[in-house]
């Protein structure tokens, strides 16, 4: 999950820097997480270089699928959290 967070903060971002300070993690930490999905999902996410972190065209098509998975996450950890409180 914490690859798909890293993801979408250097989109909103657009800097690597500013995106591993918002996730407190570092900065190779960071990167390291971003190759690996990259790796995982078969190209590059992002065009790196001189400027801000623009998506490749392979990022801007998993974006919305990468969004919605870590939304999806979120409501089933609420949900789940919500359920243990009520049973206790």
């Amino acid at each position: 999950m914490h690859q798909i967070r890293y993801f979408l903060a250097v989109a909103r971002e657009g800097q690597f820097t500013r995106a591993a300070r918002e996730c407190r993690v570092s900065q190779p930490s960071l990167s390291r997480a971003i190759m690996q999905l990259e790796s995982e999902l078969g190209g590059p996410l992002f065009r790196r270089g001189p400027g801000p972190a623009q998506l490749t065209e392979l990022g801007a098509m998993v974006e919305p699928f990468l969004s919605a998975i870590l939304n999806t996450a979120q409501t089933a950890k609420s949900t789940a959290r919500h359920f243990s409180g009520a049973k206790n």
